[in-house]
C-alpha cells in the first residue's frame, strides 16, 4: 500500500490529481525568466536576486498589460475545473472528503476583457487552426490593448451592469443560506437531548451484547450436556 502521509502525519497529495493552474504572475514569470536567460543569465542563476528582481518588474506591469496573462490563467483554470468535475481523491489522500462547492452560489461576472474574449475566441481559432488555448488569450490581449475605446467602453458598461446584478444575487443567496442554516439549527435537538439519544443507543447496544454472550454460553452448556450424555451412553454399552 503506498504511503499517503508525510512524516508529520499530514495527508499527501494524489500524484494523479489534476494540476492546479498557474496564476497570472507565474505565467508572466515564466516568460520573464526565459527573457532574462538571454539578457542576464548570471542574475537568473542567483535564485534570491532573480526573485527580488522579478517582484520589482511585476509591480511595473500595468493592469492592462496583465490582462493577457490573467486571460491565460482563466483558460487554464477552466480546463482544471473541467478535469476536477470527474476527479475524486482516493481515500486517505489530500482532498478526500472535501466539501463540494454549492453550484447554486452566484458566480462573479466576467470582466470587460473576458467578454471581449468570449466574442472573439472562435475567430482566433479559425484564423489559427490548432492554436493552444493559452495562446488565444495572448493574441486577444494584444488586440485588447489597441481596441477602439468606444467599443471597449461598451464592454465595460455590460460588465458593470452584470456586476451590479451579481451583488444583488449574492446578497439574496447569502441571506437564504443564513436562513437555511438557522432552520437546520432550530430543527436539531438540543445538545443535552443529543447526548441522551447517544446514551440510549449505547445502552441498547450493551444489552444486545450481553444477550448475545448469554446465548453463546447457553449453547455451550447444551453442547457440554450433550457430550456428557453421549459419553455415559457409550460407557453403559461397554
Amino acid at each position: 500500500m503506498p504511503k499517503i502521509k508525510d512524516k508529520k502525519g499530514k495527508k499527501l497529495k494524489d500524484p494523479n490529481a489534476p494540476k492546479r493552474p498557474l496564476s497570472a504572475y507565474f505565467i508572466w514569470l515564466g516568460e520573464f525568466r526565459n527573457r532574462m536567460k538571454i539578457e542576464n543569465p548570471q542574475m537568473v542563476r542567483d535564485v534570491k536576486i532573480f526573485g527580488v528582481t522579478a517582484g520589482q518588474e511585476w509591480k511595473k506591469v500595468t493592469l492592462e498589460e496583465r490582462e493577457p496573462f490573467q486571460a491565460r490563467h482563466v483558460i487554464l483554470k477552466a480546463n482544471y475545473e473541467e478535469q476536477m468535475k470527474g476527479y475524486v481523491a482516493p481515500k486517505g489522500y489530500k482532498g478526500s472528503g472535501k466539501k463540494v462547492k454549492d453550484p447554486n452560489c452566484p458566480k462573479k461576472p466576467s470582466t470587460a476583457f473576458f467578454l471581449f474574449m468570449a466574442d472573439n475566441r472562435e475567430r482566433i481559432k479559425q484564423e489559427h487552426p490548432g492554436i493552444a488555448p493559452a495562446q488565444i488569450g495572448k493574441i486577444l490581449g494584444g488586440e485588447w490593448k489597441v481596441f477602439d475605446p468606444v467599443q471597449k467602453g461598451e464592454y465595460e458598461r455590460i460588465y458593470e451592469g452584470n456586476l451590479e446584478q451579481w451583488r444583488k444575487d449574492k446578497a439574496a443567496y447569502d441571506a437564504d443560506y443564513r436562513q437555511r442554516q438557522a432552520n437546520l439549527a432550530a430543527a436539531a435537538p438540543p445538545p443535552v437531548q443529543q447526548v441522551q439519544q447517544v446514551q440510549q443507543v449505547q445502552q441498547v447496544q450493551q444489552v444486545q451484547q450481553v444477550q448475545q454472550v448469554q446465548q453463546v454460553q447457553q449453547v455451550h452448556q447444551v453442547q457440554q450436556v450433550h457430550q456428557v450424555q453421549q459419553q455415559q451412553h457409550m460407557y453403559h454399552q461397554y
